[in-house]
């Protein structure tokens, strides 16, 4: 049985999804990095590892954001999203009647905070090495 538009884009949310651990992972490290760090610097240095430090608590902020609609991604290759917006306003984590969205917008939209947590994880390396070329 072939899947539909929908389902497939479902599936490839859902990998994205996956794929951008990679991206937490990686914010992990330079965090760590930045606490090591931040404690020898001083002025400018300590200003570039504490918002490094700080970057990392965002991220950790959007991976949650992002494993969450993993599994609702995963769920909807198999479900479809029918009932998926009147549960989110029954629980009252949705506020108006906003018609359902496509899979696509839906989609679209995950992508988005992909992309923030790649963005925030360039300025995270940004910051740690200014922070770490401070420090010398």
């Amino acid at each position: 049985m072939a899947l539909s538009a929908g389902a497939w884009s479902a599936h490839i949310a859902a990998a994205l999804c996956a794929a951008s651990r990679w991206l937490s992972a990686g914010s992990l490290g330079l965090t760590v990095c930045a606490l090591v760090a931040a404690p020898l610097a001083a002025g400018m240095a300590f200003a570039a590892l504490a918002a490094c430090a700080a970057f990392g608590g965002v991220q950790l902020y959007l991976a949650v954001r992002i494993e969450f609609d993993r599994a609702i991604f995963t769920a909807a290759a198999q479900e479809g999203f029918e009932g998926f917006d009147e549960a989110l306003g029954r629980l009252g984590w949705r506020r108006g009647a906003d018609p359902a969205r496509p899979p696509e917008s839906r989609a679209a939209g995950l992508a988005s905070l992909v992309k923030r947590a790649g963005v925030l994880l360039a300025a995270q390396l940004a910051l740690l090495l200014a922070g770490l070329w401070l420090l010398r």
